[in-house]
């Protein structure tokens, strides 16, 4: 009697995020998102956050990331108050980027449906540029 042993291996993937700023000092938040929750800023992301000194980094990395749908937010924390300050109509006042999957083109406020990618089992490198508001 021969016994197969069958077993189940959740791969999981990297994602490094290269950040395209200006800016020379301060910090950058990046944050990955699994969900519309939140999305792009009103809540803390479900999945991870990660804060960049510009001073030495213009890269993130997130790893053992699970398959699935995402989306990033990058954002030039200027104030210091670790959230994305806005004047009254809601509009960003710091230098804030979303990744834009290939020919997608941004009329109006992102939505996680327009910015968000797969990643499946494999590593995955994306950049995000800062948009000077």
């Amino acid at each position: 009697m021969m016994l197969t042993l069958l077993t189940t291996v959740a791969l999981a993937a990297t994602l490094t995020v290269d950040v395209d700023t200006e800016a020379l000092s301060g910090s950058v938040h990046v944050r990955l998102y699994d969900g519309r929750d939140g999305y792009p800023g009103k809540a803390p992301p479900q999945t991870a956050i990660r804060t960049l000194d510009l001073m030495s980094d213009r890269s993130v990395v997130f790893q053992d990331i699970s398959a699935g749908t995402y989306a990033v937010v990058v954002f030039h924390d200027v104030d210091g108050d670790g959230s994305i300050a806005t004047n009254w109509l809601g509009i960003p006042t710091e230098p804030v980027g979303v990744y834009l999957p290939p020919d997608t083109r941004l009329w109006g406020p992102p939505s996680f449906r327009r910015t968000s990618f797969e990643i499946q089992d494999d590593d995955r490198r994306i950049r995000v540029a800062l948009v000077k508001p």
